[in-house]
Order: structure tokens, then C-alpha cells, then sequence
């Protein structure tokens, strides 16, 4: 995994905690550019090899997202995913390190 790439999924791990681990790994023939699963021990998150650096750690920020709130709705693209997506990406794109966990409003 590119250097850049461990140090954002160092970041998120930090600031963006899941209810279980996160494994990121890369792929060279997914039909799409990324994509995250739940196996009941951890997520997995795919990434294709095709991405562009600029691309892959927006790809990465939304993949967690889906990580992050899979524990709060079983909607694909819900409110919470939005939430998570939110954070991720401030986290990873705006540089923001936030003194406290996210709070969800209904835990």
C-alpha cells in the first residue's frame, strides 16, 4: 500500500473509529473503483489499483464512511453514512483533528 494511503488510514483509524477493524487492501480487477463488505469479523475495504492519488484517498474517505455507519442503518447511502462522510473526509482532505469521538445522536 502507497505511503500516503498508510498515513490516511493511520488518520482515520484515529479519528474516525468503527465498531470493528478495518482491513484496507488493493485490487486489480474490480468492475468499479472501490468498494467495503462487512464479513462479521471486520470490514474490508477494496480499492482498485486504477485510481489516481487524488482520487484514491476521496474513494478511501467514502468507503469508511459506509464502515463507519453500518452499525447505525442498513441504508447504503443513508443519513449516517453521510454523517461519517462528513468526518472522514475533513479528517483526510481538510487536515481537521477533532479533540473528541464522534457522538452519534441515537447510540
Amino acid at each position: 500500500m502507497p505511503r500516503v494511503l498508510r498515513e490516511c488510514v493511520g488518520l482515520l483509524r484515529r479519528y474516525c473509529p468503527t465498531r470493528k477493524p478495518v482491513v484496507v487492501g488493493w485490487w486489480y480487477r474490480l468492475p468499479w473503483y472501490a468498494d467495503a463488505c462487512d464479513n462479521g469479523e471486520y470490514y474490508l475495504i477494496r480499492l482498485s489499483k486504477t485510481l489516481t492519488n487524488s482520487a484514491r484517498v476521496d474513494v478511501l474517505a467514502h468507503e469508511w464512511a459506509h464502515c463507519m455507519a453500518w452499525s447505525r442503518e442498513r441504508t447504503l447511502h443513508g443519513p449516517a453514512m453521510f454523517l461519517a462522510y462528513s468526518r472522514t473526509y475533513r479528517v483526510l482532505i481538510d487536515g481537521w483533528r477533532p479533540r473528541s469521538p464522534m457522538r452519534w445522536q441515537n447510540n
